[in-house]
């Protein structure tokens, strides 16, 4: 087909370009039209609509498997399909395909269903809608249903309006076709199309499925590979996503803004503002503005700057810093073009808006958080994090951890949440509990407030969040990371873990919703966000009512989409999977182009991502720039070369920009660098439309001078509190070096990635105090020491140190043996004994549970080993191992029980189906309509103080695999020790008066899901009081573990399901409820479990159980 281009699926883990509609969904890489259920109909479409004219040609190739369902009777079938309607067309399900009601459309069906049709196994060309006419029909030699995986081929010739239909059972393409039409597409279609298939169920059913896919058409331009979700973002026409740098040489660059004419401004953590112009040939960065007094210790300094929404016309912009004149946070106003000038601002026109109330801690200078931005109201809203006091965010009489709304002039608006007036609280504050917000933006259009706040170190539990704003909201912090369920809280909208990634740990960036003009229609009100640690952007989408577009549908959590390159490698800005690596992220923003830009502190850089969509021009791409020597005496002869394709075959021209102000024409050529210096080379290639840009070489022209850290060689250990004197030695062969020559810097190292200390420190001698609180010394820590010396020529040389924490091991343990937990500095949580690795003489906090129920019995703390007498406590680590046990007493009047296993019947009472089997308690067999239960022999006292505690494994097995049904409850119940509940659905519960009931739930009957938790009360299945679906599968077959918890004095119940031993952080699902009200003065405890057409084996391996 002369001048096609392709558009590849070799599977459907990327949807980036689909639009799925109804029944259809992705299953494990397969598109999947409907599932192997009764009156389904499913569609899924190319959301970009494809022009067409009379001479528009296309062929298509895809393979599919119609299997499941009713055997050889499955039904009804699919189409291919255009349709001028949408992307979002979907007709009717049974013998109608999904396709039946759509007008404008065109479809090939393969149906598997005779509804007055002339068989049961054809393949039609249908319009319009109308599946009882067939326009053409043929019968192929084999079964459509059943058969494996069969191949289609569909062509089309403008010229000709001939539309051709080939399927087979293998893969090879028959030479004749089953049938042919002549047909002018453009009459029944109109200019524009989308593409893609439909299906259809009735009273009888089927898996859907299409394997893959290709697609070509003279309506599309270059080709697209999309291989998967591995291969490619799924945008039609040969998307490619260039990642090109924009300036260097930044110092610290922390956030930015753009401007409405094109220019960027870009904070310098130090106190500097730059301002660029990324539209030239060769953007360059100016000093725009120098604030005075900032505090950079730490992640301190400027932190986020927004625009007034009246810029343009008053020139105001915001500006949020630590100032080090009033050590305090601050949001202050500037203003730009007052003298005429809009390429500088002045600091004397900073107005402070908004001042903390609260000073700086000298040991606090982490977690500053970092967030500046106006709302769609024409507030300023301020995200601040908690600055290592965990515990301060949940309170309202200071700002750590909070989102601040206030008005531009500083004054708090008396709308906000917890506006009090005189009163105790802050009046700016709007929400809370989070723990470092780093960045937070509005999204207008849709009025939402995306906060991306950073998670915990605690990595079995840490959790990235992207949180919407709300008034009022409590976010949870510290208490809880990721969904909580808990009534009071406001649960993220996306959250990740990152326990098992490389490089180890996270930290989120919160970006921008994509409004520009530049990428694929399907990214427009995307979500943005990155990750500093992790080094990649990523992207949510939203379906129309707001919720999360599934990147990959075929795993347990919602995924995110990954912003790749359809084209391969470029530069060394993609890993081996196309995935964009983007270095020390710290922020990203959307320029008025509509490319993306971010900023790399640690790099210094500003770059973009630019979108091509393959249709007409597309960049030329450089594959090679060097340099033969990048240093050498003055002169210096330097050879560049130059590499460097177009995939247009546009010829190209090249132009190399030395840095000393003189350039060249010239894939190869030669310069002399005459004056001594650093100068940063650049190659541009250009094929007359776009021009790309190289990386920048340095190249360093003179002697350099030599640095050396002569005070401490690498591998230094310290201890916390030192006062470490450092000594710079610097040489420089043809100059003299000063004080202002050296310039000192420490980095915080953790694991893989690292926290600024220390900056701009001049001298040869340089005095760091090393912390003994706040961030600890755990896992992989220490301090890189940098020395940078410069001579007069601008040559510099650094001297790196690394710096290590001299470390004991810390073992808290219990008399207990477990059950007890520990709160380690306000933000560490610790379930039983653990073992911690510690700097010597840093100071820690530790915080032991009160009260602690283990082997069914009740526990008070009574002292630690060291003699202390509260369950917090203050120590300073000693300089060997060492540990803190501790010790608690039972509590009188207690009562409680513990069944390691079941092998001893005679302290239960079983009813039904309920038996003993090897030591394990059954409720059910693994058969059909089963109902038993079991209680413990003796009644429980119940007043409105009782609190009780329980913990159980169970398993449920052997029966119809993942459909296994219908689940179990474990009960507390007034009526006596032979009670016993309906069968199926009703679990063993349903019709039991006076009760209390936690059910585990594994098939839905008019439910959330077929895997929920809830709590029920009176036998009454069918109201749940609280509900919530587990991160483990119910029915997995696996060893699980349920913890219950009820406080008489709170009146909360809580419920705790986890895949491991170890009791979760956050419970599952929590319900306020007396407990006296609903039972009376005695309850018996136990299990009821029921099967109805489903099975299961309901087994309960061990159970222990305290009540107070």
């Amino acid at each position: 087909m002369a001048n096609s281009n392709i558009l590849h699926f070799n599977n459907f883990l990327d949807q980036s370009n689909l639009l799925l509609n109804g029944s259809a969904s992705v299953v494990d890489g397969l598109l999947r039209l409907t599932p192997d259920e009764t009156w389904q109909a499913g569609s899924a479409f190319l959301n970009q609509a494809l022009a067409i004219d009379t001479d528009t040609d296309f062929s298509t190739q895809f393979q599919f498997e119609l299997s499941g369902g009713d055997g050889a009777n499955g039904a009804d079938g699919f189409t291919f399909m255009l349709n001028s309607s949408g992307p979002n067309a979907l007709g009717a399900a049974g013998s109608k395909l999904g396709f039946g009601g759509i007008s404008q459309s065109l479809a090939i069906e393969f149906d598997t269903y005779n509804w007055k049709e002339v068989n049961g196994n054809h393949v039609a060309l249908l319009t319009n809608g109308n599946t009882a006419k067939h326009l053409s029909l043929g019968t192929p030699g084999f079964d459509l249903n059943g058969s494996g995986l069969l191949t289609a081929w569909i062509d089309y010739s403008g010229q000709s309006d001939r539309l051709s239909v080939y399927v087979s059972n293998t893969e090879t393409r028959p030479t004749t076709a089953l049938f042919e039409h002549t047909i002018d597409v453009t009459s029944v279609l109109g200019e524009s199309v989308y593409v893609g298939f439909s299906g259809g169920t009735g009273g009888l059913t089927n898996n859907q499925d299409i394997y893959n896919w290709e697609f070509s058409s003279t309506a599309l331009s270059g080709e697209h590979d999309h291989g998967g979700g591995d291969d490619g973002d799924g945008q039609l026409g040969n998307p490619s996503y260039r990642d090109e740098l924009v300036v260097s040489g930044l110092v610290a660059p922390i956030s930015m803004a753009a401007l409405p004419d094109g220019r960027m401004l870009i904070l310098e953590k130090f106190g500097t503002i730059r301002i660029t112009d990324p539209r030239t040939s060769v953007p360059i960065s100016s000093p725009f503005l120098t604030i005075p007094n900032v505090d950079s210790q730490g992640e301190r300094g400027l932190l986020d700057i927004t625009l007034d929404p009246d810029f343009e016309s008053n020139g105001h912009f915001y500006v949020l810093y630590s100032s080090e004149a009033t050590n305090r946070l601050q949001v202050s106003r500037f203003t730009v073009g007052q003298d005429g000038h809009t390429d500088h601002a002045h600091a004397s026109t900073e107005q402070v808006v908004w001042q903390d109330k609260f000073t700086l801690s000298s040991t606090r200078e982490f977690h500053q958080g970092g967030g500046l931005d106006f709302g769609p109201d024409g507030k300023i809203y301020v995200s601040l994090g908690d600055r290592k006091q965990p515990n301060a965010t949940q309170t309202l009489d200071n700002t750590a951890g909070k989102i601040l709304r206030i008005n531009r002039d500083g004054s708090i608006p008396t709308d906000n949440p917890f506006y009090d007036g005189n009163g105790s609280n802050l009046d700016e504050i709007w929400a809370y509990g989070n723990r470092n917000p780093f960045r937070a933006r509005w999204d207008e259009p849709t009025g939402r407030f995306f906060i991306g706040d950073v998670g915990g170190n605690v990595q079995a539990v840490a959790r990235e969040e992207i949180n919407l704003g709300k008034a009022g909201a409590n976010y949870g912090w510290p208490g809880y990371e990721g969904v909580s369920n808990q009534p009071g809280l406001t649960d993220p909208l996306f959250s990740y873990d990152h326990k098992d990634v490389d490089p180890f740990g996270g930290s989120i960036v919160g970006g921008m919703v994509y409004r520009g003009n530049q990428f694929p229609e399907a990214l427009q009100g995307a979500y943005f966000f990155g990750d500093f640690v992790q080094g990649w952007i990523r992207y949510l989408r939203f379906d129309e009512f707001g919720n999360i577009i599934d990147a990959d549908p075929t795993t347990t959590k919602i995924d995110a989409y990954e912003l790749t390159s359809s084209t391969g490698n470029i530069g060394n800005d993609f890993d081996s999977g196309n995935q964009f690596l983007t270095g020390s992220l710290v922020a990203l923003e959307e320029g008025t182009d509509g490319a993306i830009y971010y900023l790399n502190i640690y790099e210094g850089e500003l770059k973009r991502i630019v979108y091509e969509s393959g249709v007409g021009n597309r960049a030329p791409t450089i594959s090679q720039a060097s340099a033969d020597v990048t240093q050498g005496g003055n002169p210096l002869t330097v050879s560049f070369a130059a590499v460097a394709s177009d995939l247009d075959n546009d010829p190209l021209t090249y132009t190399w920009l030395f840095g000393d102000e003189n350039q060249a024409t010239g894939a190869d050529v030669n310069h002399v660098y005459s004056s001594a210096g650093s100068y940063k080379a650049t190659l541009m290639v250009s094929d007359g439309t776009t021009t790309a840009h190289s990386t920048p070489i340095t190249i360093h022209v003179g002697q350099p001078p030599e640095a050396a850290i002569s005070s401490h060689a690498d591998g230094y250990l310290f201890r916390a509190g030192d006062r470490v004197s450092f000594v710079g030695d610097g040489s420089d062969s043809d100059g003299t070096l000063t004080d202002d020559s050296y310039e000192w810097a420490v980095r915080f190292m953790h694991n893989e990635h690292f926290h600024p200390v220390i900056s701009d420190q001049t001298g040869s001698t340089f005095v760091f105090n090393i912390p003994d609180s706040g961030h600890s010394f755990a896992d992989e820590t220490g301090f890189e020491v940098v020395l940078t010396v410069t001579d007069a020529d601008g040559l510099t040389d650094t001297e790196i140190i690394k710096i290590r924490p001299d470390k004991v091991d810390l073992s808290v343990l219990s008399n207990l043996g477990g059950g007890v937990s520990y709160v380690l500095d306000e933000d560490e949580t610790f379930s039983g004994s653990f073992t911690y690795d510690t700097a010597i003489n840093f100071k820690h906090q530790l915080k032991a549970s009160e009260t602690v129920v283990y082997d069914g019995i009740q526990y008070a703390f009574n002292s630690w080993s060291n003699g202390e007498t509260t369950p917090t406590i203050q120590f300073t680590v000693p300089e060997q191992d060492f540990s803190l046990t501790t010790l608690y007493q039972p509590v009188e009047n207690s009562f409680g029980f513990s069944f390691t296993d079941f092998s001893n019947e005679s302290a239960l009472t079983m009813n039904g189906s309920a038996n003993i089997t090897g030591g394990i308690l059954q409720l059910t067999p693994a058969e059909n309509w089963q109902n038993g239960s079991v209680f413990y022999n003796q009644a429980i006292s119940i007043d409105s103080d009782t609190s009780f505690s329980t913990e159980f494994q169970f398993r449920l097995s052997d029966g119809d695999g993942i459909t296994g049904a219908d689940g179990f409850t474990f009960m507390l119940q007034s009526d006596n020790l032979n009670t016993l509940g309906l069968a199926g659905s009703g679990l063993g519960y349903a019709g039991i008066s006076q009760s209390l009931a936690v059910e585990f739930d594994t098939y839905r009957w008019r439910e959330l899901n077929d895997n929920h938790v809830a709590v029920l009360k009176n036998g009454n299945k069918d109201k749940h009081l609280a509900i919530a679906t587990p991160t483990v599968d119910l029915n997995s077959g696996d060893i699980l573990n349920a913890w219950i918890d009820y406080d008489g004095a709170a009146n909360q119940l809580e419920v705790f399901v986890s895949g491991s031993s170890a009791k979760p952080g956050t419970s599952l699902l929590s319900y306020s409820i007396s407990l006296d009200a609903v039972l009376g003065s005695t309850a018996y405890a136990g299990f009821s479990g029921g099967t109805g057409r489903l099975t299961n084996a309901q087994n309960i391996l061990n159970w222990e159980m305290s009540v107070v």
